[in-house]
């Protein structure tokens, strides 16, 4: 059993190491990304009921990204939160569902290192749905900050913090005895792998 770790762990090592150097370099490489995590969704309100407090959700996804040159890279990426939201913390009022499609870039620090942080930003469209509710779709602006670490030329390990700000969306209750404005808005913390072509 001890030989099995030892050389398990000999090989993982090998492979965490292998090639990193210019695995780094997007230029001209297309990639794709799978991502789970957890996200912290804005409140949203109903007009004559007040407040619903949004709980901790569940966010999942994925996307491309191009390499335009060592530095600069385009992506396009989907992901989709679902979160519980309450009257308080022991009545729940329903469930939201949003599907963010964000077109935006990336700019890498590109080193030689097996590790590259990158910063980026782009445009969200946002796909609502709340339980018993007919909700707006609505545009807003992505904000993300990560890091991929290279295992080899293909493949990396991802972590992504990501910020969404979006305008209001009109909220209507079936049957339409009230109105509310549900907040799209959120942070989000991802974690995946990317796959280089």
């Amino acid at each position: 059993m001890k030989k099995i770790v030892v050389t398990l762990a000999v090989v993982l090592l090998t492979a965490l190491t292998a090639n990193f150097a210019a695995a780094e370099n997007l230029t001209g490489k297309l990639g794709a990304t799978g991502r789970i995590g957890f996200t912290l969704p804005a409140d949203s309100e109903w007009d004559i009921a007040g407040p619903i407090d949004s709980d901790t959700g569940f966010i999942f996804g994925g996307g491309l990204i191009y390499g335009i040159n060592r530095n600069l890279a385009a992506e396009v990426d989907v992901t989709h939160s679902v979160y519980d939201l309450r009257y308080d913390r022991f009545s729940k009022d329903g469930t939201a569902h949003v599907t963010d499609l964000s077109l935006g870039v990336q700019w890498r620090f590109a080193s030689n290192r097996p590790f590259t942080p990158y910063v980026g930003g782009g445009l969200s469209i946002l796909f609502n749905d709340y339980t018993d509710s007919d909700v707006d779709n609505t545009l807003g602006v992505n904000f993300k900050g990560g890091i991929d670490y290279f295992i080899n030329s293909h493949v990396a390990l991802n972590a992504e913090l990501k910020g969404v700000l979006s305008g209001n969306a009109d909220m209507h209750y079936l049957p339409a005895y009230d109105h509310g404005s549900f907040d799209p808005s959120s942070v989000s913390g991802l974690f995946g792998v990317r796959y280089f072509f």
